[in-house]
């Protein structure tokens, strides 16, 4: 009986170390740890809310001699998938609607400088501001191609999903032509504060309705994608093959008008009263209310108060925006 159970147990090891591949060879990607970076699926409180993660990434990959030389690191890709879809009409339900569409689109494919062994990355990023989840996956790939991935979910349920218009507030920062890590365009219609270079994926420029372009004096202003030359020039959309056209007019509103207007017949009196239409307003002051309409697909309304322009080591304003979440004329 004693023979029996140690043979057994001798069985049972074996098998288990024949199914343990060990440290795998490749590629490989952490979050670092913190409190104030996100490493996990949580669920969020606030709808269009800042969220930073870091990450590490480095090659296990070894030869044979005492050097311990890395396989080079390739590409960085980092991919989102929002379900429902972005568009806050299509679910008024949010997550309980079975016939929204999963939006799945590449945030950001970074080529890496030759000879990179390892790499250190933050990402920070606006959730969404509709009912729904997004699901964020990091990959890295090395020069023989291999890769890991890492990946998490938020999660946001908004209790107005079904409240006639979509409103939210977003921080936008100045652009910089070599700081694509700025959140400087804005899918007004979704709510949805874009990074540089997200802005390179077509996909996210049919979305974008707005760019923080800095005005005289490093104002604050807004364009359309399809704005002046000059507009478009700082706001680095010349060579987008869709530009999005949206009117901007100056109100005389205050925050209080801004508040009441709760119904899609108040934005569009809101828009009608206001200035001439634009593609570009260089300097907005705080406190002016300003009204958009979408001009692209389906026209959407909607106003922009702005809350406050923060004076910070990034230009960074804040706005508070409502909008039509079905076409209006």
């Amino acid at each position: 009986m004693r023979r029996s159970f140690l043979l057994l147990a001798s069985l049972l090891v074996l098998v288990l170390t024949a199914c343990d591949p060990g440290v795998t060879s490749g590629p490989r990607i952490d979050f670092v740890g913190s409190t104030r970076f996100t490493s996990s699926s949580r669920v969020l409180t606030t709808p269009g809310d800042t969220v930073s993660s870091f990450l590490y990434a480095d090659n296990r990959d070894r030869d044979t001699t005492d050097d311990k030389k890395y396989s080079a690191l390739r590409r960085l890709v980092v991919t989102v998938v929002y379900e429902p879809g972005l568009a806050p009409s299509l679910y008024p339900l949010g997550a309980l609607s079975p016939a929204a569409p999963k939006d799945s689109c590449i945030y950001l494919d970074s080529t890496l400088a030759d000879n990179t062994n390892a790499f250190v990355f933050r990402h920070d990023f606006t959730s969404r501001t509709t009912s729904g989840r997004e699901t964020w996956l990091f990959k890295i790939i090395d020069a023989d191609n291999k890769e890991a991935t890492r990946q998490y979910r938020l999660s946001m349920r908004r209790t107005d999903s079904a409240a006639v218009i979509h409103n939210y507030s977003t921080l936008l920062q100045a652009p910089q032509s070599h700081l694509r890590a700025r959140r400087s365009f804005l899918d007004a219609t979704n709510g949805l504060a874009l990074t540089g270079y997200a802005a390179t994926n077509p996909v996210f420029q049919q979305l974008i309705d707005l760019a923080y372009v800095p005005g005289p004096n490093n104002a604050f202003g807004l364009a359309a994608p399809n704005a002046t030359a000059e507009a478009m020039s700082k706001a680095g959309t010349s060579a987008w093959p869709t530009k999005n056209r949206t009117e901007l007019r100056m109100t005389g509103l205050t925050l209080r008008d801004f508040n009441n207007a709760t119904t899609n017949v108040a934005l569009r009196d809101a828009f009608n009263d206001g200035s001439a239409s634009t593609s570009y307003l260089p300097s907005i002051g705080e406190e002016k209310v300003i009204a958009f309409r979408t001009t692209m697909g389906d026209q959407r309304i909607g106003l922009i108060y702005v809350q406050d322009i923060l004076s910070t080591a990034v230009p960074t304003v804040l706005l508070q925006i409502r909008v039509s979440k079905t076409t209006v004329q």
